[in-house]
């Protein structure tokens, strides 16, 4: 992913009007900061913590942050460490895997 690509993915996140937590570190009309800023303010604001990671390229990486009251945030962060909130939400439920299931 290039970082025209990853810009125009967090403005599409932005103008799309997700469900954003509102991130008092971030400016109120971009879901970007460093990663040290969205990872402090979603653990102070939400208790919200690291719960699953995956590489989007070799240009970006994605996680998952969960609360243990459900509420979750998707987050992006390019290689200069500017992530982006991309969406968030409540209800947050972990889905077992059978035990048939590829990978189980």
């Amino acid at each position: 992913m290039t970082r025209k690509t990853f810009s125009f993915l967090c403005a599409a996140a932005a103008v799309a009007g997700l469900n954003l937590h509102p991130l008092p570190a971030m400016a109120q009309d971009t879901p970007c900061a460093d990663r040290n800023n969205v990872v402090d303010t979603l653990d102070s604001q939400y208790k919200e913590s690291p719960r699953a990671i995956g590489l989007v390229s070799k240009e970006a990486v994605l996680e998952v942050f969960v609360s243990e009251s459900g509420t979750w945030t998707v987050v992006v962060t390019d290689p200069q460490g500017m992530s982006c909130v991309l969406a968030a939400g409540q209800s947050w439920e972990e889905i077992p895997v059978a035990s048939n299931a590829p990978g189980a």
